[in-house]
């Protein structure tokens, strides 16, 4: 069975409250004062500055000292690392418009974006970039040369499975990312997909949601498949829709150990039966929205076990370099007080994942959830 893939061009599996203004220089302060506590850590500065052979480079030390946490989720970006990060919460970007797997497959193209207009299909492979052949790159390698300046070209040479390939050259432009996406399927099933949870989203859902309960849907499937994570407060306002009013969405828990619950005052539940599509690349809010649904039971939980990411970074900008620190603040538990860290969500309906499929009216994962739905009614 195929792998898996990592989600749009290493896209940080993250759940983000962000941090606007903040004074850098608290950072280093804090730090300071505390170094008493590190007698290690404050040695081998020391040490590293008076004999280190050559200069020593800041923000390399400011990232050790943020991977010296031991958190896999907290990291210091440099600028560039930054504006990165920060355009894959975005609702835009500079680009071709594809979302790239690890094993450089595109997954999807955004309709209308240059990639789409020039012919580029889901299920083709990059081959080379540049002239510049891409056996053996990741998706990293490639969003590293596709990326750059709006109006300026790039040419890519793809190719689909058993057939030759072709060379195109695309002209980068603003691509907005459409982070929802939805369709009728049949048994009068409203079918909606959400790939990240960016700033924007819940506003796109909202409009596109109720385009689709125009068309009274008899049920939906959320299709939580392969979605990262993103910003919490897109995460609560969609959540309103799949919540009785009163309900904790979360519970957290930050440095003072102790729980606090956050409730979701407002509810504009679904009264329609519910299927909600999720995999092992689900995760965090993802994984957030579905605990809470499987909880309150208010849908049923397909596919397979999620990620296990429960925890929320903060965002600290330091403006002198234009850099930034994203760490982890708070841990959270489901609104039963489940601890999914390390070990996911189990699906309330197992079901494997299997090779993706082209058009969503042909995913076998879909078609389960359609037909446990409609016989359930």
């Amino acid at each position: 069975m195929k792998k898996t893939v990592r989600i749009w061009l290493s896209v940080v599996i993250c759940l983000v409250v962000v941090v606007g203004s903040f004074v850098g220089g608290y950072l280093f302060s804090a730090h300071q004062l505390n170094m008493s506590s590190f007698p290690t850590s404050q040695y081998a500065y020391q040490i590293i500055n008076q004999f280190f052979v050559d200069p020593i480079q800041d923000e390399i030390l400011a990232k050790g000292i943020v991977y010296g946490t031991g958190d896999p989720y907290s990291l210091y970006f440099t600028k560039e690392e930054y504006d990165s990060f920060t355009t894959q919460i975005a609702d835009h970007y500079v680009g071709i418009g594809v979302i790239i797997s690890e094993n450089l497959e595109i997954i999807e193209v955004f309709v209308g974006s240059p990639a789409n207009l020039s012919g580029v299909v889901a299920g083709d492979f990059i081959v080379s970039i540049e002239k510049e052949d891409m056996s053996g790159k990741n998706s990293n390698d490639a969003a590293q040369k596709i990326r750059g300046p709006e109006h300026t070209s790039v040419e890519i040479e793809f190719q689909y499975p058993g057939e030759v390939s072709r060379t195109y050259k695309l002209t980068r432009k603003q691509v907005k990312i459409p982070t929802v996406q939805t369709k009728m399927l049949k048994d009068h099933t409203a079918y909606i997909k959400i790939r990240s949870f960016n700033f924007g989203t819940a506003k796109e859902f909202d409009k596109k949601l109720k385009l689709m309960i125009e068309k009274q849907p008899k049920q939906i499937i959320l299709d939580l498949r392969n979605n990262g994570g993103g910003v919490l407060e897109e995460t609560q306002s969609i959540a309103e829709y799949f919540l009785p009013e009163d309900s904790i969405l979360f519970w957290t828990i930050g440095k003072d150990k102790k729980a606090v619950s956050r409730k979701m005052n407002v509810s504009k539940l679904i009264e329609l039966p519910i299927a909600v599509l999720v995999n092992k690349y689900s995760a965090s809010a993802s994984e957030v929205l579905s605990g809470a649904i499987q909880d309150y039971k208010t849908g049923i939980i397909i596919g397979e076990k999620t990620y296990g990411k429960a925890s929320i970074q903060r965002v600290f900008k330091y403006v002198p370099t234009g850099g930034a620190i994203k760490l982890t603040v708070e841990k959270y538990l489901t609104p039963n007080k489940r601890n999914i860290m390390g070990e996911g969500l189990s699906p309330d309906l197992a079901f494997e994942e299997v090779m993706p499929t082209k058009n969503v009216e042909d995913d076998p994962c879909v078609n389960y959830a359609i037909d446990y739905l409609s016989k359930k009614e």
